[in-house]
């Protein structure tokens, strides 16, 4: 068919379409004025008022046919098959048409495509080919129809699709967030693990040397226990010996005696010094060293540390009290103290000698954790592992 012939044919659809919308098929409560061909660059939006905020309500595509039922403000009231509503004035192109008009033109055009078609095919027959060319004015109205339903469902699928990308690259990056957790979990694990390894290794070395040195000093004590005993034998009589032997002794336990009491002194002069340094008193100390016990008695020496040290980073932090009772007392910080058992071992002094040294440490200024403020166990939890706690 040449241009001429399909232009006119779709012309023609366009007429039986108007006189289609006009007809009883598509009558709403007001009848059609005219008939108005759409002009848009893809699909035009139907609003449900003459206003460009109100909700669409559906939506023509471009050189669609429309039933023209009134006008407002620069808007016109259409209606699209079983859709009325407002699209603006601007994007409709007005045909006036009538019934008789509609099917008057129908007539002259199928006639004048019989004459075309008679013109390139000789051999046709005229019934035929005006068969046909109806056919395609069918085939073409439901064309627009399936157009219209395509657009919709193309729309539809993308918001569908993009929707699906969205929730697809969100539960990629929780998945990504997981596995960095995991991997950082992983390697605070195993630095805790080589650590404690290494201490222990260093533990056992330096037992075995203190072993080593035991045996040696009791094989010397034993020589010249054996060389003096048997100098006293030939030097003296046995009870010259024993005599000796027992003043010896005195001396000793009071040498002993002297170094302990020195040792003591020293130690008790170094707490003080220790205290008065942290602006401390023996209850704060006996506190410290309690509630070291309670959090973490059953922890390395280090892990005794790390909680006293805690305690003092609070005391010197601005948000919390300034001594070493308002923090331990401080509403919901401490369990021991809520569940009772600061109270018993306050009571009975828990505390054994290491927890002591490690309040002591902890008072010195020792910072194993840093100017970490919270511990809790270890259950894969980020932060600074030590035995059972993660410090943070």
């Amino acid at each position: 068919m040449k241009t001429g012939g399909r232009k006119l044919l779709r012309c023609t659809v366009g007429l039986i379409i108007a006189a289609m919308l006009m007809g009883a098929g598509y009558a709403t409560t007001a009848m059609a004025s005219s008939i108005g061909l759409i002009d848009t660059t893809d699909m035009l939006d139907i609003r449900s008022e003459a206003d460009g905020s109100s909700e669409v309500v559906g939506q023509v595509m471009d050189e669609g046919h429309v039933a023209i039922l009134a006008r407002e403000s620069g808007w016109v009231q259409i209606q699209a098959g079983d859709i009325i509503g407002w699209v603006p004035e601007a994007n409709l192109i007005e045909t006036e048409i009538s019934n008789e008009e509609a099917v008057e033109a129908n007539e002259k055009v199928i006639a004048q495509l019989a004459e075309e078609a008679m013109e390139q095919q000789d051999t046709a027959n005229e019934e035929v080919v005006l068969a046909t060319e109806a056919e395609q004015a069918e085939a073409f109205a439901k064309e627009v129809t399936a157009n219209s339903t395509e657009a919709f469902s193309e729309a539809e699928a993308a918001g569908e699709e993009s929707r699906q990308e969205e929730t697809q690259a969100q539960e990629e990056a929780q998945r990504a967030a997981e596995e960095e957790a995991q991997r950082q979990a992983e390697e605070a694990q195993r630095a805790a693990e080589e650590e404690a390894k290494r201490q222990a290794e260093e533990a056992q070395r330096a037992a075995e040397e203190a072993k080593r040195q035991a045996e040696e000093a009791q094989r010397a004590a034993e020589e010249e226990a054996q060389r003096q005993a048997e100098e006293e034998a030939q030097r003296a009589a046995e009870e010259a010996a024993q005599r000796a032997a027992e003043e010896a002794q005195r001396a000793a336990e009071e040498e002993a005696q002297r170094a302990a009491e020195e040792a003591q002194r020293q130690a008790e002069s170094a707490k003080q010094a220790v205290m008065a340094s942290a602006g401390v008193t023996e209850e704060d100390l006996y506190l410290l060293a309690n509630i070291i016990y309670c959090e973490a008695g059953g922890e390395p020496y280090v892990g005794k540390v790390a909680v006293g040290s805690v305690v003092m980073n609070r005391v010197e932090h601005s948000k919390y009290p300034d001594t070493i009772e308002g923090v331990v007392y401080d509403k919901g910080q401490f369990s021991p103290v809520s569940n009772g058992k600061l109270s018993k071992a306050l009571k009975y002094n828990k505390a054994d000698e290491s927890c002591y040294r490690a309040a002591m440490e902890a008072l010195s200024g020792a910072e194993p954790v840093g100017d970490k403020l919270f511990f809790r166990r270890n259950n894969g939890r980020s932060g600074q592992v030590i035995g059972h706690h993660v410090f943070y």
